[in-house]
This record gives structure tokens, C-alpha cells and sequence, in this order.
């Protein structure tokens, strides 16, 4: 990511995607929509995955509680 634009729009996307999985029909469907995949070990990745431990931690909980038991069954 090498523009503030970029960093945006995945957070909009990841935002959106738990919106979607609110709604989803299925447990299947709203796993899928909270899957995220980071993909490299490099600064950028590393730094995604700190900021989605940080959201899994602080943000998760209080905004989407319902998330709880999926929270539980693949992150530790």
C-alpha cells in the first residue's frame, strides 16, 4: 500500500464486510465474509495484521458482538 487512498478503501472493504456478514443468510456465508488472508511477511503485512489483531481485540467485541463465537473458533 503506498497511498492513504489504498489504506481507505481496504478498511472500507473490511468494514463493509462485516456489515454484509451481519445480514448473511448462513454461518457459512458469514465465515467466508470474515475470512481475511494477508498475504507477505514484509512492513505493510505485518502492520495489517497488528492493526486487524488490535480491531479482533478492541473493536470486534463491542460493535459486532454477535461475531463472538466465530471470534473464538479461529482466532486466539
Amino acid at each position: 500500500m503506498k497511498t492513504i487512498a489504498e489504506v481507505l478503501d481496504l478498511r472500507n472493504s473490511l468494514l463493509m464486510n462485516f456489515e454484509n456478514a451481519m445480514i448473511a443468510r448462513d454461518k457459512e456465508e458469514q465465515e467466508l465474509l470474515l475470512t481475511v488472508v494477508i498475504i507477505g511477511g514484509g512492513p505493510s503485512g505485518v502492520e495489517i495484521a497488528g492493526a486487524l489483531a488490535e480491531m479482533n481485540k478492541y473493536v470486534l467485541p463491542k460493535d459486532y458482538p454477535e461475531f463472538k463465537e466465530i471470534r473464538q473458533k479461529y482466532i486466539s
